[in-house]
C-alpha cells in the first residue's frame, strides 16, 4: 500500500508538470487577429502571396449615402496644422490593450502624434497608432502590418490630415466604411490601393471606445482594400463583404494579398452571392 500511495503521488506530479508546461508554451505561443470568423490558419505572418497589380481602369465608383467615398478632402488649413500633443489617456489605453511600450514618431512635419507599437507574443503584427487626433477629429486611427515599413506611417499621416479637413468641414468625425483612397498601391506591388474605416476587429473587446473624463473617444482601423472590394461593399454591404473574406480565408493584414473579389461588383450574378440567398 505504502508503494501504491507513493506511485499514485508520483502520477499526480508527473501529470501537474506536464500541464504547467503545456500551459507556458500556449502563452508563449503568438497569436494573430482573426477577421471575424476567419480561420487562425489564414493569418499565418510566414504566408505570402505573389500579388498581382491591380486591374487598370474599370468603372466610376458608385455613389452610396451609407457608404461614401471621399472624393475631395477639404484643405486643411494652416490653424490646424499646429501640432496636436500628444494624449496620455489615449496612450494609456493602448498600453493597457497592447502591453507593451510604443515608440512616437519623431518628425517635424506631424501635426498629429503617431505612436509605434512593436509585435508581442499575443499580438504578432506591428501597429501604428494616432494619439490625439480625437482633438481635431473625435477619432483615432490604426493601421496594421506584420514587417514595420515607414510606408504605414506616411499613410496614417496623409489620412490623418484627411479626417482633421473632413471635421473642420463638417464639425463631425468620419463614419464607419468612409473610404479613403490611396495615391497608390499600399505598398509596391500590391493590389490593395485604398484604406476602409471600419471597427477595430483585431482588438479585444472594449477597446473601440474610451472616455478621457471629458470625451468619448472612438477607434477605428483602416482595412486595406481593393478597387473590386469596395464596389462589393457598396452593390451587397458590409457583411457580403466579410463573408467573401471569411470564405476565402483572407489574410486581412498581408499587404500583398491577392483581391477577395475577382473583378466585378460582387453582385447578384456572383456565385458566392447566389449561394447566399440559397437561389440557383
Amino acid at each position: 500500500m505504502y508503494m501504491i500511495g507513493w506511485g499514485i503521488v508520483a502520477m499526480v506530479a508527473i501529470l501537474t508538470i506536464l500541464f504547467i508546461i503545456r500551459w507556458v508554451q500556449e502563452r508563449q505561443r503568438p497569436t494573430y487577429p482573426l477577421f471575424l470568423d476567419a480561420l487562425t490558419g489564414a493569418l499565418d505572418p510566414d504566408a505570402r502571396q505573389e500579388a498581382e497589380p491591380p486591374a487598370a481602369g474599370g468603372a466610376e465608383e458608385p455613389e452610396d449615402p451609407k457608404h461614401p467615398e471621399v472624393p475631395e478632402v477639404p484643405e486643411v488649413p494652416a490653424s490646424l496644422r499646429t501640432p496636436l500633443p500628444l494624449s496620455p489617456g489615449v496612450l494609456a489605453h493602448y498600453r493597457s490593450f497592447f502591453a507593451v511600450e510604443g515608440e512616437r514618431v519623431e518628425r517635424d512635419d506631424l501635426a498629429v502624434p503617431i505612436v509605434v507599437f512593436p509585435p508581442t507574443r499575443k499580438r504578432g503584427w506591428w501597429t501604428y497608432a494616432t494619439a490625439g487626433l480625437h482633438r481635431r477629429g473625435q477619432t483615432e486611427l490604426l493601421l496594421y502590418s506584420y514587417k514595420r515599413d515607414e510606408a504605414m506611417i506616411a499613410h496614417l499621416v496623409r489620412i490623418a490630415d484627411d479626417v482633421q479637413g473632413i471635421f473642420q468641414a463638417q464639425g463631425t468625425g468620419i463614419a464607419e466604411h468612409v473610404l479613403f483612397p490611396l495615391p497608390g498601391p499600399i505598398i509596391p506591388g500590391s493590389a490593395l490601393d485604398r484604406l476602409l474605416a471600419v471597427p477595430p476587429f483585431f482588438e479585444q473587446e472594449g477597446f473601440g471606445y474610451y472616455y478621457d473624463g471629458d470625451t468619448v473617444i472612438r477607434f477605428l482601423m483602416l482595412l486595406p482594400v481593393t478597387e473590386a472590394e469596395y464596389h462589393c461593399l457598396l452593390s451587397q454591404g458590409w457583411d457580403a463583404l466579410v463573408e467573401r473574406f471569411v470564405q476565402q480565408e483572407v489574410n486581412a493584414l498581408d499587404l500583398l494579398r491577392h483581391s477577395a473579389v475577382d473583378g466585378g461588383e460582387c453582385d447578384e450574378s456572383d456565385p458566392l452571392a447566389r449561394e447566399r440567398r440559397g437561389g440557383p
